[in-house]
C-alpha cells in the first residue's frame, strides 16, 4: 500500500558510518563506537531480505476515548461543545502489523487486548498471512547442516 503510494523504507545514513558517532565532550570531540552496531544491522538485514517474510507488531496505547484538544471546526462564535452522544467508553489500543519489504500495513483499533494471548485479530491477520506463502521444503539433517554451513568448518567430515 505505501509503495503504491510512492513511498519507500530506506534508510538515511549519509551523515555517519554504521556504530559510530562524533560526541563533543569537555575533553574535545571523540568518536563514540556503539558494541551492539553489527547486531543491529542482522536485524536492519532480516527486515529487508525476501526469502523468509518478516512482519513487525506493534500495538499504541491505551488511550481514553475521549475528545482530546486541538483545532477542529465549529460555528463561529459559539463556543466549542461535545456533541450530546458522547460517552466516556473506556480506553482503545492501536494495533499494527508492517511488512518492511513491501511496505504493507495492517490496522485495527481494538477496545480490549490483553497481553497474555494473542488478539483475535491479530492471530486471523496472521493466519491470513501464512496462508499466501508456499510449504517450505523439508531438509534431511545432513542437507540442513549443509544450508547452515556452506563452507564446511563448521562440523567435521564425520559427524
Amino acid at each position: 500500500m505505501l509503495h503504491e503510494a510512492g513511498l519507500r523504507w530506506s534508510k538515511d545514513r549519509s551523515w555517519c558510518e554504521t556504530g559510530t558517532v562524533r560526541r563533543k565532550r569537555k575533553c574535545g570531540t571523540v568518536t563514540v563506537i556503539d558494541p551492539d552496531a553489527v547486531a543491529k544491522t542482522l536485524i536492519e538485514a532480516a527486515y529487508t531480505q525476501a526469502s523468509l517474510p518478516v512482519w513487525t507488531k506493534d500495538e499504541v496505547g491505551p488511550y481514553q476515548t475521549i475528545p482530546y484538544p486541538g483545532s477542529h471546526w465549529h460555528p463561529a462564535g459559539q463556543p466549542v461543545r461535545y456533541p450530546p452522544e458522547y460517552v466516556c467508553a473506556g480506553t482503545a489500543k492501536h494495533l499494527t502489523l508492517f511488512h518492511p519489504v513491501s511496505g504493507q500495513v495492517r490496522v485495527k483499533g481494538v477496545r480490549k487486548c490483553s497481553n497474555a494471548v494473542l488478539h483475535p485479530w491479530l492471530e486471523a491477520e496472521l493466519t491470513a498471512i501464512l496462508a499466501t506463502l508456499l510449504e517450505p521444503e523439508i531438509y534431511s539433517f545432513a542437507q540442513n547442516r549443509r544450508a547452515y554451513c556452506r563452507c564446511g568448518c563448521c562440523w567435521s567430515a564425520t559427524t
